[in-house]
């Protein structure tokens, strides 16, 4: 029978400590894993001098190739023998690329490889830093001049949110309540990973396999979550909470351009949908740290009752406030869909 390996991509900051984790990996399991790194040219960092967060992206040699592409993905596998001269694959993606989950899946689905993981490592002592760290990521769009600019924290989060097991290093820096802290707003932001520290990685027995999950998949799992908590006093949340805003009415983006200009900052994690039905768009908002998206698309049917809908994730939330704010953003030209 043909051998079937499996593949782990890798994410998150900083190098050195995913070069370790590769090197441990391969020690632990005494497997011979091919490292790859995932680089884009496409993806570009502007360093901002004021930013506190130290952003190194030089980190020790360990991989056998280094690609820019699924197309060359393949090409490095291929010419490869893997069956005889590997047992698994570890797909390390550069800081500044988001991992194409639906493009590596399909290139699993071809090769006959396992999607086995992705695991994000996060730096406990910088991750503050690197959350809310407005340095910038310039990436080029493949079918257009537009360029799509994100921060640090924004990207930083995508490939949070996309991954199943989240590995905590340097945690004997961080007191009881702080790491706790910590672990409370990842848990948040991932509320279906597997949360580890690096050493308790290495001891688990984890035979679990990876779960593809969209955003609005995990959009919709961190809702349920907070609706199911919203009359419960939660203990050990060490401060950090939800609070989830709901309307029949849709909303007005001229004042809720205003509410983000006065953003509430104990708010450290925003996600919303609001539906126009006078021109049939969909905004759908993301916020991390002081970065705030809003991308448009055309919906032309909506069967949902509730036309605004807003999740925040922050350190002591002030809901009343979020909430009377929020009930200002309405006018009379942006009605529910039964008046």
């Amino acid at each position: 029978m043909e051998k079937v390996l499996p593949l782990i991509v890798l994410s998150g900051f900083p190098l050195r400590d995913k070069c370790i984790f590769m090197e441990r990996f391969q020690d632990e399991k005494q497997q011979r894993v091919l490292k790859i790194l995932f680089q884009q040219e496409k993806s570009k960092l502007k360093v901002k001098a004021e930013d506190p967060f130290n952003v190194t992206l030089i980190g020790k040699t360990v991989h056998n190739a280094v690609i820019d592409s699924i197309n060359q993905l393949h090409t490095v596998v291929k010419r490869m023998d893997l069956t005889e001269d590997f047992d698994g694959i570890i797909l390390d993606m550069f800081p500044t690329v988001e991992p194409p989950i639906d493009a590596l899946l399909a290139f699993c689905k071809e090769m006959n490889i396992t999607f086995k993981s992705h695991i994000h490592l996060i730096d406990a002592r910088e991750f503050w830093f690197s959350y809310f760290s407005e340095h910038e990521i310039l990436v080029d769009a493949e079918d257009s001049l537009e360029r799509r600019d994100y921060t640090v924290g924004e990207m930083l989060t995508n490939q949070l949110e996309f991954a199943d097991t989240i590995v905590f290093c340097h945690t004997n820096h961080l007191s009881h309540e702080r790491l706790g802290e910590l672990y409370s707003f990842v848990m948040s932001l991932q509320p279906k990973a597997m949360v580890v520290t690096f050493e308790e990685f290495f001891q688990a027995d984890d035979n679990r396999m990876y779960e593809l999950h969209s955003a609005s998949s995990l959009y919709t799992h961190q809702l349920n979550i907070a609706e199911s908590r919203k009359h419960l006093k939660v203990v050990g949340q060490y401060g950090i909470g939800t609070y989830v805003y709901k309307s029949p009415k849709s909303i007005s983006l001229s004042r809720l351009e205003y509410f983000f200009h006065q953003f509430p900052p104990e708010v450290f994690r925003m996600k919303g949908q609001c539906y126009n039905p006078m021109n049939h768009e969909l905004y759908v908002i993301s916020q991390v740290g002081s970065s705030i998206q809003v991308d448009t698309f055309d919906m032309p049917t909506w069967s949902s009752s509730v036309m605004s809908e807003f999740l925040f994730i922050g350190e002591e939330l002030d809901q009343q406030d979020i909430q009377q704010r929020l009930d200002e953003c309405f006018d009379q030209q942006h009605r529910s869909l039964g008046s």
